[in-house]
């Protein structure tokens, strides 16, 4: 994903990053597999951290803009993260 925008835009900041990618395996907690889980953290947790450092690492390269800053990195999520309930265990975990 980084290359293509790198590619598409050269040489332009980066001062924005948004992930808003999310996987959830709804079902009850006895119904959820290994492989369910596996991909909520591939997802939720591994897409995220990949996602931070490229991002990070594009911002710290660039030169501060008028307020002082490099770039913002922003993470959506889900009310499950906070308040889960019967059928969202996996997908409540990924996001918290």
């Amino acid at each position: 994903m980084f290359s293509a925008i790198r590619q598409r835009w050269p040489g332009e900041d980066i001062r924005v990053g948004v992930y808003n990618a999310g996987f959830g395996a709804f079902k009850p907690f006895f119904d959820v597999t290994e492989d369910d889980l596996s991909n909520v953290v591939d997802v939720n947790i591994n897409g995220a951290f990949a996602f931070s450092r490229e991002i990070i690492s594009a911002f710290k390269d660039q030169n501060l803009d008028e307020n002082g800053k490099r770039g913002t990195l922003i993470f959506t999520g889900a009310t499950a993260s906070l308040r889960g309930n019967v059928v969202t265990s996996a997908f409540a975990a990924g996001k918290f």
